[in-house]
């Protein structure tokens, strides 16, 4: 289990989020605000050719991301690495 944590400058480099345009367009509302302090789990791992891991990341709660986005991609060890994720212990 990890937890959704502030980005260092506001916005998040390593959590594939959809950007706040497209969020609109689909009819969801783009508040990055609240995010902080989700509870996310980890519902798939693809490891890339360089060594690096893709995670694919779906809400504990059951809700959406947005409203209407059920799961987004993340750069496990740079999201951990930047603050943007944070280990649950």
């Amino acid at each position: 289990m990890l937890i959704i944590d502030s980005s260092e400058n506001y916005t998040y480099s390593h959590v594939d989020f959809p950007r706040a345009n497209f969020i609109i367009k689909t009819g969801g509302r783009p508040d990055f605000k609240l995010l902080k302090g989700v509870k996310v789990q980890v519902a798939e791992v693809k490891t890339g050719k360089n060594g690096g891991s893709k995670v694919i990341l779906k809400r504990l709660d059951g809700k959406k991301f947005f409203g209407k986005f059920p799961e987004v991609s993340a750069n496990y060890e740079a999201a951990l690495q930047a603050g943007e994720l944070k280990k649950v212990r």
